[in-house]
């Protein structure tokens, strides 16, 4: 591992951890009371908790602000005149949902619901989900990316509504990420299984040694 995980930040961490156990409102809302309050603590810092699930975790935050940050060139080459680029109308509405405040917490709930299926595998723990082989943070960014760019496009429709003024109704939260999840379940079976299979043949759901 090039990246010591020590030197992650811990707000950071325990709000993609809050995330991915399908809290994304708590995520969102205050990073104080996920270390004050002890529900909220204990959620995502207990017996089962690993460094490997942790990473697993976090790579998928750091693939997702990767992705953020190619839209955000990749406009920034177009407006400069590089036609080559081809910035596209999904490409700006993508950057455009991936700038609201909210966004990122979302997509890490609504991907970790969505895993089992895309791993066909059952998932026991949340917690126990790992990659079996990583060397470095970016190695495993780059293995969720092709997950990250089929939910993206998915996710805008569902989601952009209920971002619109905050991330505070947990009800309807729920139904856009249910939606969410039958959308992608509808293409997964179209999804190109070449590019999924790197990320699959990777993954352990049994509880990290």
């Amino acid at each position: 591992m090039k990246r010591n995980s020590k030197l992650l930040n811990n707000n950071t961490i325990a709000q993609v951890l809050t995330s991915f156990m399908g809290y994304p409102i708590n995520a969102y809302q205050s990073t104080k009371k996920l270390w004050e309050n002890n529900n909220s603590y204990n959620l995502i810092f207990n017996e089962s908790t690993s460094k490997d699930n942790i990473l697993f975790a976090y790579t998928m935050y750091v693939s997702l602000q990767n992705k953020k940050q190619e839209l955000i060139s990749k406009k920034s080459a177009g407006n400069t005149g590089d036609k080559d680029i081809g910035f596209s109308n999904t490409d700006d509405q993508t950057l455009d949902f991936l700038r609201v405040r909210g966004s990122v917490w979302l997509m890490i709930s609504a991907i970790a619901a969505i895993l089992p299926d895309i791993i066909t595998s059952k998932v026991s723990n949340k917690q126990f989900i790992h990659f079996m082989h990583m060397d470095s943070i970016e190695e495993g960014a780059k293995l969720w990316n092709p997950v990250i760019n089929s939910a993206l496009p998915i996710a805008i429709a569902p989601f952009s509504p209920i971002l619109k003024n905050g991330l505070n109704n947990k009800a309807e939260t729920d139904k856009a990420i249910l939606s969410f999840t039958s959308l992608f379940k509808s293409i997964l079976g179209f999804a190109p299984k070449d590019s999924l299979k790197p990320f699959v043949n990777n993954i352990s759901t049994n509880s990290p040694e």
